[in-house]
């Protein structure tokens, strides 16, 4: 009889054990199953009425959609987190883990961001940008080299035609000499060979900057942007062809990049892609209506010649060799582009 109590009181005691450690397995199996959630900060360019960004908010949103909550990102516009000006290192240092950016705010920090935005007057249609960047290697170039400041060069976005306004006609290159323009980037430093005066201050500022006189003219994205600011008040033409058909860009903290499984890594690579087909629809459509409005309130056209167009072209390779002499990958890169301007027949 003890005996059997004995045994009876030793499988009670091995039940117990069992089922708890069952239990806890179970228990802790399904607290490492419960998804991470990565909450970033991201800061765009451009004003928070902007077009551009309100699709930059809705995008964040897809994001978070498509990870199912996941991978929740905050918008925010410039300077909200971090002065514009210093989102470049807020990235790099992961204060903010994401921005959504235009590579000619960043030449300074590495020549390559030049090519994020375009090298003036050689490309002239958004397909042109996604066959050297997806096709011929051009991405992969940027993207070392973003690496190289603990940067993730998430994805180029063509999506616009870079567009001067100006307080006089511009249809030549003798026309830009002593002209004060507002611009950065290769543009900038293509004017400035043209003998403009260039100065950069940030896109809120120029709307006075022109009210001011402090400058003739700007180089600020689209014309949609631009009527949105107002220049249509304080400018009287619109210098055409566009300066360059650009694009934006996305840039990521490395070590934030890194942290992301696989797949919201791929959630991040296409949906960006998805943002800026719709960039670019959004602003090729708004800027047309916008030219309407601009002829409306009383600015005119100067449109440049061919002949005049292809010596600011010569002037931007002037440019474009003075960066190659000094960094192999940017030789690879003007190398890239040159080619391909010759496949085309748009330089001979």
């Amino acid at each position: 009889m003890r005996n059997n109590q004995l045994i009876n009181l030793l499988f009670g005691m091995f039940y117990i054990v069992f089922t708890t450690l069952i239990f806890t397995t179970i228990y802790s199996g399904t607290a490492e199953a419960e998804p991470k959630v990565f909450r970033w900060r991201a800061q765009h360019f451009l004003p928070s009425q902007m077009e551009g960004y309100k699709e930059f908010a809705k995008w964040c949103d897809k994001v978070k959609k498509a990870s199912d909550g996941r991978l929740i990102i905050k918008p925010f516009p410039p300077g909200a987190a971090v002065p514009g000006a210093e989102q470049w290192e807020a990235v790099g240092k992961g204060v903010i883990e994401m921005g959504l950016s235009y590579g000619a705010y960043w030449v300074g920090k590495t020549p390559m961001a030049g090519f994020s935005v375009g090298v003036p007057f050689t490309l002239r249609d958004l397909p042109d940008q996604y066959v050297l960047f997806q096709q011929l290697g051009l991405e992969d170039l940027v993207r070392a080299n973003y690496a190289k400041q603990n940067i993730y060069f998430l994805r180029h976005l063509p999506c616009l035609d870079t567009v001067m306004t100006s307080k006089r006609s511009i249809t030549s290159v003798a026309d830009l000499k002593g002209l004060k323009v507002r611009a950065t980037g290769l543009i900038g430093e293509m004017l400035a060979e043209a003998g403009a005066t260039v100065a950069y201050f940030p896109g809120p500022e120029i709307y006075g900057a022109l009210e001011k006189g402090i400058v003739d003219a700007a180089v600020y994205g689209p014309l949609a942007t631009q009527y949105e600011l107002g220049f249509h008040e304080v400018t009287k033409y619109i210098a055409m062809p566009p300066m360059a058909s650009e694009g934006d860009e996305v840039i990521i903290n490395m070590e934030a990049w890194n942290k992301l499984p696989a797949d919201l890594q791929m959630i991040l690579q296409l949906s960006a892609a998805e943002h800026g087909e719709r960039l670019a629809a959004i602003y090729r459509h708004e800027s047309e209506i916008a030219l309407e409005k601009f002829a409306q309130k009383g600015v005119k056209v100067s449109i440049m010649p061919e002949s005049e167009r292809l010596k600011l072209t010569a002037l931007g390779w002037k440019v474009v060799e003075k960066y190659a002499a000094k960094d192999p990958d940017f030789a690879k890169g003007s190398e890239i582009l040159k080619n391909y301007l010759k496949l085309t027949g748009k330089i001979k």
